[in-house]
């Protein structure tokens, strides 16, 4: 249900959404939001546990689906008034990364070097074929010649996805810096330990600022959408014998 919702309101956010694998978390998110129980609570992933901060204070409850616990509470204090909260959190899903050394994906990198690479720039680079079996399999290994070429090819950037582990669970995603320079308001020192260090690894001339889609306009056929999947979650609640 939750895969057909996001194919059908949100489809060019669907190649974000399936090889992350936060599917497997949304269901418990939603479930929490629409029943916030003690049984609820236990099935949320650490990450999208309420902080005190959020059981305390009313707030939008698109800050909910921030995976980071530490600036969830930052939005909170900082923009829940805000009337572009839905642009920041785009923003914020475009700023998650991960974490390694970046010689082992490309070969200009001394080794090692301390980096991160950005989720939703590999998750682009790798497209929609998952053919790994191509007549270039032979040279489609890490690390790659260069930036440009690891960004440029669908193979490699599929091999970089998994030797990051990116689907392996929200603990490892980090946050881009540069975030930060766009929201100065949003920075709080607390934050140190969800802030991704070391050097960036980004497609060549590419701006920060490239976001994944947003939701399309709200139209009626929308609103439909978002009642069947109340209604599911609601069944899911029901119906489990928690």
């Amino acid at each position: 249900m939750l895969s057909m919702f996001q194919g059908l309101n949100r489809p060019l956010a669907m190649p974000w959404y399936t090889p992350t694998r936060i599917y497997k978390h949304v269901a418990s998110l939603l479930a929490w939001q629409l029943h916030p129980t003690r049984e609820m609570y236990v099935h949320l992933h650490p990450n999208f546990r309420p902080t005190a901060l959020q059981v305390s204070e009313s707030y939008p409850a698109i800050i909910d689906w921030c995976l980071l616990p530490s600036v969830r509470d930052r939005l909170i204090l900082t923009c829940a008034a805000n009337s572009r909260l839905d642009d920041v959190i785009l923003d914020i899903s475009h700023a998650y990364c991960v974490e390694a050394d970046l010689s082992t994906l490309v070969a200009t990198a001394p080794r090692p070097t301390p980096g991160f690479v950005g989720l939703w720039d590999v998750i682009q680079a790798m497209g929609d074929d998952d053919d790994d079996n191509n007549d270039d399999a032979d040279i489609d290994v890490l690390p790659a010649p260069s930036p440009a070429a690891l960004f440029a090819s669908p193979a490699l950037a599929r091999r970089a996805f998994r030797r990051l582990r990116m689907d392996a669970g929200l603990g490892v995603f980090r946050l881009d810096p540069a975030f930060f320079a766009k929201y100065p308001e949003l920075y709080s020192p607390e934050l140190a330990d969800v802030l991704a260090a070391g050097a960036a690894l980004r497609p060549p001339g590419e701006a920060w600022t490239r976001l994944p889609p947003p939701p399309e306009g709200v139209e009626i056929g929308t609103v439909r959408l978002y009642r069947h999947l109340a209604d599911w979650v609601v069944n899911v609640v029901c119906d489990e014998p928690w």
